[in-house]
């Protein structure tokens, strides 16, 4: 038997699936069957959104239009900013909030969002939504939802709570864990959640998917899309899987900037900082390093906590340490000790 765990859905993956079934072997997949890929790509654009808000009773959008041409984005885009509002404009695919601009009917205009439109290869392609800004709170609500074959009416779906902290439409950061949600908002997004599990297995799809949502001014909960994906919060469910009882949250950023005056590299002055941590028993791990060769270098940090402030706080001098050792970049490098992070 070969047990696939992948990220999602990929004709790469169907075809080494098909290549091992070929030569005889038992292939269980983490994800839909071939016959059912289909929804994998239809779950993940912004467009289902927009369908499951007829389909199923309590899921809400912001309210949009939907454009095919540049011509109509320039009319819908003036409609709704020309009223006073704010408009978010969103490619059908995305990461990270990339694929997402908001035209603001401000003393600077538009021209810098219709550069930014130009400029990034999301929105170079149609249909495109045009949708009302949404006044929300500051962090946004998310949850992770696996789709099973054995977790049918009478079985209970698995749900993963975490709250979204972001810089504007972006992505920066996650927390997850118990409590992390209030308990009423957590009530209610479960009940959506069902709602949402149910439709998307009565399709085929199987596999992790997420909701990303924000709560309204208005006291509503809109969801913002779909990720028919294993999402960036599998480290953090994983790790606080392992250690529930001891490091029950987990908080994970993913692009920390790092400040470079000289020649730098993760083996030289990003483990170091992280091999001290675990020296003394903290749960901290560097989960991305990008571009420490180039321009707007970054890192990605995921802690396991006894809570949110203590996670957040050691992901912070992490951060903090891995800068002060880029600093010396190219001169000298001293180790971190104990007693610099504490």
């Amino acid at each position: 038997m070969v047990r696939f765990v992948s990220w999602g859905s990929s004709p790469e993956l169907y075809s080494l699936a098909a290549a091992l079934r070929s030569h005889g072997h038992e292939v269980v997949l983490d994800v839909a069957e071939p016959r059912d890929a289909w929804s994998c790509e239809y779950l993940e654009s912004k467009l289902s959104c927009t369908d499951l808000a007829a389909h199923i009773p309590g899921f809400r959008v912001p309210r949009g239009i939907s454009v095919a041409s540049w011509d109509q984005l320039r009319g819908a885009v003036e409609a709704i900013v020309g009223s006073g509002g704010r408009a978010v404009v969103k490619s059908m695919y995305g990461v990270g909030g990339y694929g997402s601009a908001v035209a603001r009917s401000d003393g600077a205009g538009t021209d810098g969002f219709w550069q930014t439109l130009r400029r990034e290869p999301f929105f170079g392609t149609f249909p495109l939504t045009v949708q009302d800004y949404v006044e929300h709170a500051a962090d946004c609500p998310a949850v992770d939802v696996l789709v099973g074959d054995d977790d049918g009416p009478g079985g209970k779906p698995r749900f993963e709570y975490s709250m979204l902290g972001v810089d504007g439409l972006r992505y920066r950061s996650l927390t997850l864990g118990p409590g992390i949600l209030d308990p009423a908002l957590e009530e209610r997004l479960t009940d959506l959640s069902t709602r949402v599990h149910g439709f998307a297995r009565s399709i085929g799809y199987r596999g992790w998917f997420s909701l990303d949502c924000l709560l309204g001014t208005d006291g509503e909960l809109y969801v913002t899309e779909i990720n028919a994906r294993r999402t960036g919060a599998m480290h953090a469910i994983a790790l606080t899987e392992r250690w529930a009882g001891e490091t029950p949250v987990a908080y994970s950023h993913d692009a920390m900037p790092l400040r470079l005056t000289g020649v730098a590299s993760y083996q030289d002055h990003v483990r170091p900082v992280f091999e001290t941590l675990w020296a003394a028993g903290v749960r901290a791990y560097p989960s991305t390093v990008r571009a420490l060769g180039r321009h707007r270098p970054s890192l990605g940090v995921v802690v396991c906590a006894a809570s949110t402030a203590e996670a957040e706080r050691i992901a912070g001098e992490a951060h903090r340490a891995v800068n002060a050792a880029m600093a010396a970049a190219g001169t000298s490098f001293g180790r971190p000790t104990a007693g610099s992070l504490s």
